[in-house]
């Protein structure tokens, strides 16, 4: 589906708390988008980290789900301990 094209007039709308607001009078466009910013910024998957997640029992790979669900960012599987170990014996 394109993006939709919305004018929005200052004032009109409460989208304007995500934007700055507009000193002028004049309509502004907005392009809305049914994309998920994070659908378009995936990262491509090492072949490693394949490798050493389908080593893994189901529990531990859940555990690593739970660790990247609540770290968010500033978790990487490629520190861990149990990858380093891995790595070291592959």
């Amino acid at each position: 589906m394109p993006p939709k094209k919305v004018t929005i007039t200052p004032g009109q709308s409460n989208i304007k708390a995500f934007f700055q607001k507009s000193t002028d009078a004049k309509p502004s466009t907005v392009v809305i988008t049914d994309t998920p910013l994070l659908e378009t910024q995936a990262a491509p998957v090492d072949p490693r980290v394949k490798a050493f997640m389908s080593s893994l029992t189901p529990n531990e790979q859940m555990a690593h789900k739970i660790a990247k669900e609540k770290l968010g960012t500033s978790y990487d599987i490629t520190r861990t301990h149990g990858f380093v170990r891995w790595s070291a014996t592959t």
